[in-house]
């Protein structure tokens, strides 16, 4: 009869835990799917729509400032939903905090923007972020309690893990409705109203809660604790007691906590950022990261709390310490290389490490407190911690990573180039910050090549561009950028393109002629490149954009054009056919406005600024001699390049160009294997000698970089003073 009494017991306490911990694990997700969802919010959109003002990175900073202000208003609800929690109702401050959450989350999503009513609008935002961070502050302790009080010592690592589950799950929610938004949405229709979707939908997901909520019972603990208390002295507050009592394990929850959250919000949220506004990379290859991540995190949590209640809490959180220690030296590096594979499997194996730590964590801080004072006890540590980890932790990384315009993750080993502007980057011995110890500019006298002074010092024709001041002042960095050159295989392409490369740009190199060599080149100096044998003759509209499409398939969309492919067919103009002229004109002109037209199309969409830089000659301004189709083709350029910068400034697009004299070429050894014509060509020129490849390559990266953002339909004449004779 008493084992029969015994069995109906246990059936009946078993169904009760299931389904506690499903109101648990559902609410703390929807929770957590409000709160997540402003995260990757304030790393995509919150910075241009609410912090216009500021360039990318500062609103981005701006954005994650109000995302850390949430974490500021956590250990306040905790507080609060702690003490009415631990005297009045686990249940009710559930209730309370998941509607709380909904209201604010929903605001968010009908909030107006910053070009609509100014300051305000940021003001708005900053306020519903508090009322987020204080309902989550009072939602993990009393969620985790229900579960922990509901269900049996053996098994309390088990039900308790599932209610962090509903983290991940929260996350991975937001991730799948931010990717499907990313998917089936242009970035301009994401920026204007795409984003406020997410929000809104949250609060179909609240009314879910809270049925499930609504439908549990208190624990069965705290009421016993609650009635045998009130037979007793009423005791003092909650919060008091915890820091009379139990200084030392708050303290503890806290240092765990801090080690968890941290690593967690850079693997997360952090990444985000980092892959967008730093690498320039799409938005949806950062989601799906942080969404297979999510994934990984919500299968191993239960399992991993499971385990804990056989091996011990404090061995499994030692082990996803370690793990987490470890590959944060593996992490960057990998998302540095832009392989959709490589990052994936950086973003799942942090957030693996973490869950490490974080499956055993509930329960850990549970049987840390008394009964009467859990939920203020838990909270508290927990809550805290949230503050200066995962508040700052953000804020701190994306201060360090700086203007967007400085950084580039091979910046500290920019090799120096022989060009018109030798940068020569070095390591200061204080963290990372990157100096720029010499520029200068390349000499000669006669057919001899002064050689630059020494390193650092502004002796003899050395010229210190930004001597002693940090990389970010420098303004012909062409960090975070990607350059597309066009006949990049030999002569001023291929020195364009390595100076662009040099200066930090990435390259997309296009030739008919081979580029393996070229592209083994720049990757052995840490230049990252793309090459696509291509054919630009006569290029089509429609060949032009799928050229601009595979650019940002495969990687970061150019930032830079350089036009630079061309033909040259010698002869009278007499005897010149017809098929000769049009091949040229195809070539040097066609091509390069469809190209352009492309290019504009693709930075007009993504709402970015660029800059356009066509070769042109110097038979543009003068003729020539037996070159007619040439001179008419470089000829009608320059009037392209004019016009288009009139057209495209107000978007941003800056268009200009760059006349090359006499160059030393391979395409111009004839003219010098005649001694005499060589000399003679050579006389007519001021500066006394011929040109040198990588003087293009130096006024390039001039017209591409930040020191020229107040020149366009500018042709700079690089040709020894020809031209002003």
């Amino acid at each position: 009869m008493v084992n029969a009494h015994t069995q109906t017991s246990v059936t009946a306490a078993r169904t009760p835990i299931r389904k506690v911990v499903f109101a648990s694990l559902i609410g703390t997700a929807i929770e957590w799917y409000d709160f997540f969802l402003y995260g990757s919010a304030a790393a995509l959109v919150f910075g241009a729509v609410f912090f216009p003002s500021q360039d990318p990175a500062t609103g981005v900073l701006l954005a994650f400032g109000t995302y850390a202000v949430g974490f500021v208003a956590r250990p306040l609800g905790g507080i609060i939903f702690g003490h009415f929690g631990d005297r009045v109702s686990r249940k009710k401050m559930l209730v309370i905090s998941l509607v709380l959450m909904g209201a604010a989350t929903f605001a968010i999503g009908l909030l107006p923007t910053y070009a609509m009513i100014g300051v305000a609008a940021p003001m708005l935002l900053v306020f519903c972020r508090l009322l987020q961070g204080f309902a989550v502050g009072g939602e993990w302790g009393g969620a985790v309690l229900m579960a922990a009080e509901h269900g049996d010592d053996r098994h309390r690592g088990f039900w308790s893990s599932w209610v962090q589950a509903g983290v991940p799950l929260g996350n991975l929610m937001a991730a799948v409705v931010l990717w499907v938004l990313a998917a089936v949405q242009s970035d301009s229709d994401f920026l204007a109203w795409g984003w406020r979707v997410p929000f809104l939908l949250s609060a179909l997901l609240v009314l879910v809660g809270l049925w499930v909520r609504l439908s549990i019972e208190e624990s069965p603990v705290f009421a016993e604790a609650k009635k045998a208390a009130s037979m007793r002295e009423k005791s003092k507050a909650p919060i008091f007691e915890v820091l009379r009592k139990y200084p030392r394990e708050v303290a503890i929850a806290m240092g765990m906590r801090l080690a968890e959250n941290i690593a967690y919000y850079i693997f997360s949220i952090v990444v985000i950022t980092y892959m967008v506004t730093y690498l320039g990379m799409r938005k949806d290859v950062a989601i799906a990261g942080v969404l297979i991540g999510s994934v990984a995190q919500f299968v191993l949590t239960p399992i991993i709390g499971s385990f804990s209640d056989r091996v011990g809490r404090r061995p499994l959180y030692l082990a996803g310490a370690a793990g987490t220690g470890i590959w944060g030296f593996v992490f960057f590096p990998l998302i540095d290389t832009r392989n959709d594979g490589l990052i994936i499997l950086a973003i799942v194996v942090g957030l693996v490490c973490t869950t490490f730590m974080y499956a055993p964590q509930a329960a850990f801080f549970s049987e840390l407190f008394g009964t009467s004072v859990r939920y203020s006890g838990a909270s508290l540590g927990y809550q805290l911690a949230s503050v200066f980890a995962g508040g700052l932790a953000p804020l701190i990384s994306i201060a360090i990573l700086g203007s967007v315009d400085q950084k580039h993750p091979r910046c500290q080993h920019l090799p120096r180039y022989s060009g018109n502007d030798h940068l020569y980057c070095s390591t200061c011995g204080k963290g990372n910050r990157q100096i720029i110890t010499a520029a200068r500019p390349r000499t000669r006298t006669g057919d001899h090549e002064m050689k630059p002074a020494g390193t650092g010092s502004a002796t003899g024709n050395t010229a210190t561009l930004a001597a002693g001041q940090p990389l970010a002042t420098n303004p012909f960095s062409l960090h975070n950028k990607t350059a597309l050159v066009t006949g990049a295989g030999r002569g001023l392409g291929r020195a364009v393109a390595t100076a662009l490369g040099l200066s930090g740009a990435e390259v997309i190199a296009l030739d008919l002629s081979p580029l393996n060599d070229f592209k083994d080149e720049l990757e052995a100096q840490g230049v990252k490149c793309r090459i696509r044998s291509q054919n630009l003759a006569n290029l089509s509209q429609d060949q032009a954009a799928e050229i601009i499409t595979w650019a940002k398939e495969t990687g970061r969309g150019p930032d830079i054009l350089v036009n630079n492919a061309g033909l040259i067919r010698r002869g009278p103009a007499l005897t010149t056919t017809l098929e000769d002229w049009e091949s040229v004109i195809g070539l040097n002109l066609t091509t390069p406005f469809v190209l352009s037209q492309a290019f504009t199309r693709s930075l007009i969409d993504e709402d970015r600024p660029g800059s356009i830089i066509n070769i042109l000659s110097i038979n543009a301004f003068q003729g020539g001699v037996e070159v007619p189709c040439y001179a008419a083709s470089k000829h009608g350029l320059l009037g392209v390049t004019r016009a288009l910068a009139n057209e495209w400034a107000p978007h941003g697009i800056r268009v200009n160009g760059i006349a090359p004299g006499y160059m030393e070429t391979e395409l111009t050894a004839a003219h010098r294997e005649d001694p005499a014509r060589y000399q003679a060509m050579r006389s007519r020129m001021p500066i006394g000698r011929w040109g040198q490849p990588d003087e293009i390559g130096g006024a390039a990266v001039y017209l591409a970089s930040a020191a020229s953002t107040y020149l366009s339909g500018t042709v700079i004449n690089v040709d020894g003073g020809w031209l002003s004779r």
